[in-house]
């Protein structure tokens, strides 16, 4: 698990991403349903994040906030022999 310490929202996100070498088309920022990746979208009244394969919605998880969908993206995209105290 990664630890992402202040505020963090989408933009911010993509910024840690490419600043630490996260493959960009292994997740998408914008909601939509990218080929083998891992998504973040903003719903009427929730954020999800799901695996996206052939168009089709997988381990979906919802959440209230778009911090709270941010760090289970960023989790999901970092290898497990990542540290756990690694701060950004």
């Amino acid at each position: 698990m990664v630890e992402i310490t202040g505020p963090v929202d989408i933009a911010r996100l993509g910024q840690l991403l490419h600043e630490h070498g996260v493959d960009p088309d292994s997740y998408s920022l914008t909601g939509g349903h990218q080929h083998d990746a891992y998504v973040i979208d903003q719903r009427p009244s929730e954020w999800v994040v799901y695996y996206s394969e052939r168009g089709s919605e997988f381990d979906l998880r919802s959440f209230p906030t778009e911090g709270q969908a941010c760090r289970h993206l960023a989790d999901l995209l970092w290898p497990d022999s990542a540290p756990t105290d690694h701060r950004w």
